[in-house]
Parts: C-alpha cells; structure tokens; sequence
C-alpha cells in the first residue's frame, strides 16, 4: 500500500502535535508543583508574621498593664487591648494555617493554655490594682509564677519559631528543586519543538523544491515572531519581578515603620506617667524652674507621641484600600469645620464657603484631606485679628478642582516644593504646632485617587491650597471591610467598647 506525500504529511504533524501535548502537559504539571511549593513558602512566611504578631501583642499587654499598675491611668490599658486582641487574632490565624501541620498544631495546644493563664494573671494584677492600690498589685506583678508563666510563653513561641524556619528551609529548596525541574523541562520542550519544526522543513525542502524559498521565508517571519514572543514573556517576568521587589521592600518598610511607632510607645508612656509621679509625690517640694522643667518633659514626650501616631498614620495610607462611593463636598466640609470649632474659641473667622461638586473617592480618606487643609487654614490665621477662610472650586473637562485660599501668615514661593514632603517644615514650632506629615498625607491619599495637590502663596499675604479629583462616571462594587473580632475566646471579662 502506497503511502501518498500528502498522507505523510498529515501523519507526521499528528505525530508531533500530539508528542508536543504531551510535552505541554508536563510542563503544566512541573509548572503546578512549582507554584504550589512556592505557595507553601508564602503560608510559612505568614506563619513566621503571626508569631510576631503574637510575641508583640504580649509585649503591648505586658507593658501596658505594667504602666497601668504604676499609674493607675485607665488611658493606660488601651495598649493592653489591643494587645489582646492582637494575640486572638495571631492565634486563630496560627489555627488556620497551620491546620495540616501536626507538630505546630501539638505546639499551639501546649501555649494556649500558658497564653491564658499569663493574661488571666494580668487581668487579676489590674483588678487588684483598681481594688486594693499599687502595693498589693506591685507584689503580683513581681511574682514568681507570673514570670515563670511569661518564660514559658516565650520559650513555646522561640521553639515554634524555630520550627516553622527549619519547614521555611526545607520548603523553600522543595520550591527551587521544583523550579529547577520547571526549567529543564520548558527547555527540552523547546528543543523537541524546534527538532520537529527543522525535521518538518527538512522534509518540506525535499520534496517542494519550488515552495524552497517561500517556506524558508515563513520559517524566518516563525522564527522571529517567537524571538519576540520570548521576548515579550521575558519582559513581562521582569516587570512581575520587579513588582514583586518592590512590593517586598515596601511591605518591609510599613513593617519596620509599624514596629517602631509601636516600640517607641511604651517608653513614652512611661515617661509621662513617670513624669505626673513625681510631680503628684515631689511636687510642693519643687521650686518653679523645676516644674517648669517637667513640664517640658511631658510636653515633648506629647509631642513625641503625637508625631509616632502620625508617622504609623502615613505609612497605613500606602496599603489600606480604596472604598470608592459617591462623597457630597459641601456635607463634607460642614462636618470637617464643625470639628474644628473648638480651635476657633475667642477667634474671628469669616468663613466663605462656595459651590463645591459630588466627587467619587473614600470618604474617610478625603475626610483627612480636608481635615489636614482646613485646619492648616485655622491654624495659619491665628495672627489675625479677622481670619479669611473662602472653600470654593472650579472644573475643567477632566477633573473637578476645590481650593482653600486664607489670609494666613503664608510662606515663600521657592519653598513650594518642600511642602508636601514628610518632616518638611516653612515656620518654627515655637510659632505653629505641628508634626509635617499632615500634607504628606494629603499628597499621598490623593495620588492613590489619581488626583494632585498644589500651593500658592506669598509671606504675609496667606495661602490657597488646591486638590483635584478626576471625574468618574461609573463606580466599582464595594464591600464593606470586616471588623476583627475581640479576644473573647482567651480572656472574655477584658472586652470592652472602644468607647470605653
């Protein structure tokens, strides 16, 4: 039986096309286990943020219901709350991702119940302190078994901390094996695909001498198309890498930025209980230069606080998501300067309020917007004996723009640019309070709208603000964001409101 050219043909394409399934659906397969052991990565990173987690929300606990048992300030339990809550929540996390690994599992069964006991002991030391006084509560903070207890729930957490690095490390090579492999198998798919397509114009070449200079020239536009389809491939993964990076190194910068406002709380807090100690117990005793001095020291230690608060309250504003909904301007501004009315007490200020557009934004975001710019207008016209405050806003065929002009104090235009940069200051403090983040804010919550912000102003003449927002025709679904639960599980009787 004669087998004809065109038969050949069809059969030896058959042949390829399904060798080259076969080879696709390898690569699919190494390619899941790739992604599945990177995956197992990630999750042990994330168990690896939840002990963190958890150690830090202890350490708030402990040194909140230390400073409460020294002061008696119920202000000082408010780190202690959210202590505990941030130690529920690593825990039932922990449950969650660990819920395959045994060994953690066994590991989380042995610290619960010391995790209970040691906030249960805290619990008591504030009950006892609110009770009988700082003498009694004194002796059970110090004691024995509470340190014990504390010990031992930081020796649980280093050994699961340990544990889970070593599963990191071996996971971690699993996901470069498996990677590897990946690799090597894409590549010798390619050379198989390119043997064929070379055996194909082999063939083709013998048996088509006429076609000879036509198929070599589709094996040419073949060959470069996929030259740059590779290409495009090779491009798109650097682009994911260096997204990648860089969402890893900003993550890491929140991450250290959080840590520190939080680590430099406690010796704040510290110092201004120390501070009121000894002005209650050595007061009277003091001349008038010495509590002058203290009170220098509560005030920066204020001060200090306050700019910790801010600078957490920047870096939250690089990850925490956008809600877009519709945003009445002028409702907007009424609340903000109704807030601002307990600034205004004594003052004159002639407020002039113009026609202002429904944008689409967040809410609570362009709520700080205008907070920050509204209250640098109070605080810029305090000099004058009659404050000028005038909101208005103008359109263009792209984006509404609002402007709040005053007759402030005002600054030097050739230091324009340093008003929206962090830390960035045009007047001294002993004349305007202030931390300079406020307008570093302001410029970042409006980039993430795709918006901008800009200043124009003369010394002594006062200033005017402007912020855009683009115009939207249609909204994204929203959803509203979930609200962590509190520590009911480990310690019910210390929930309380958030009003409390």
């Amino acid at each position: 039986m004669t087998v004809s050219f065109e038969q050949k043909i069809r059969l030896g394409f058959s042949l390829a096309l399904a060798f080259l399934f076969v080879l696709g659906g390898i690569a699919y397969w190494a390619a899941a286990r790739s992604i599945a052991a990177f995956r197992g990565v990630d999750q042990t990173h994330e168990v690896l943020g939840e002990l963190d987690n958890a150690s830090i929300g202890l350490l708030n606990a402990e040194t909140s219901a230390r400073g409460y048992v020294f002061t008696g300030d119920d202000p000082q339990l408010n780190p202690y709350r959210s202590g505990l809550d941030a130690v529920e929540r690593a825990r039932h996390q922990l449950r969650r991702l660990t819920r395959d690994n045994r060994g953690i599992q066994s590991k989380l069964d042995v610290l619960e119940p010391l995790l209970v006991n040691r906030l249960a002991s805290l619990a008591a030391t504030i009950q006892e302190r609110r009770e009988h006084g700082f003498e009694a509560a004194s002796k059970m903070l110090t004691s024995r078994e509470g340190e014990t207890l504390l010990d031992q729930v930081r020796a649980r957490l280093a050994e699961m901390e340990v544990m889970v690095r070593h599963q990191l490390d071996a996971r971690s090579a699993k996901a470069q094996a498996e990677a590897r492999s990946t690799i090597g198998i894409i590549m010798l798919s390619s050379v198989i695909a390119l043997v064929l397509v070379g055996a194909a114009s082999l063939l083709l070449r013998r048996d088509f001498r006429k076609r000879l200079r036509a198929e070599a020239e589709r094996d040419r536009l073949f060959q470069a198309q996929k030259q740059v389809e590779i290409q495009i491939v090779q491009l798109n993964a650097d682009l994911q890498l260096r997204a990648a990076q860089l969402a890893s190194v900003n993550k890491e910068l929140e991450a250290f930025s959080y840590s520190v406002s939080h680590d430099l709380r406690a010796p704040l807090r510290h110092l201004s209980g120390f501070v009121d100690l000894l002005k209650k117990h050595a007061g009277p005793a003091l001349d008038a230069k010495s509590l002058h001095h203290l009170e220098c020291i509560a005030t920066s230690a204020l001060q200090m606080g306050q700019l910790v608060d801010d600078l957490l309250q920047f870096s939250r504003m690089a990850r925490t998501e956008i809600r877009l909904s519709r945003v009445n301007l002028p409702e907007l501004v009424a609340e903000v300067r109704e807030r601002l009315q307990h600034d205004l007490h004594g003052r004159v200020v002639d407020w002039k309020v113009g026609p202002l557009p429904e944008v689409q934004g967040d809410p609570a975001m362009l709520r700080i917007v205008l907070t920050n710019l509204l209250s640098n207008a109070v605080k810029y016209t305090r000099p004058r004996r009659r404050a000028k405050i005038e909101i208005g806003s103008q359109a263009n065929g792209k984006e509404h723009i609002v402007f709040i002009r005053d007759n402030g104090v005002g600054f030097d235009m050739k230091y324009v640019g340093k008003l929206f940069g962090v830390f960035q200051r045009l007047h001294f403090e002993e004349e305007f309070e202030g931390t300079g983040i406020g307008l570093a804010s302001v410029r970042r919550i409006l980039l993430r709208h795709g918006g901008r912000v800009w200043a124009e102003g003369a010394e002594g003449e006062g200033a005017t603000f402007y912020f855009s927002l683009p115009k939207l025709d249609a909204l994204p679904p929203t959803s509203p964001e979930p609200r962590p639960g509190k520590l009911s599980t480990l310690n019910p009787q210390l929930s309380t409101p958030s009003n409390a």
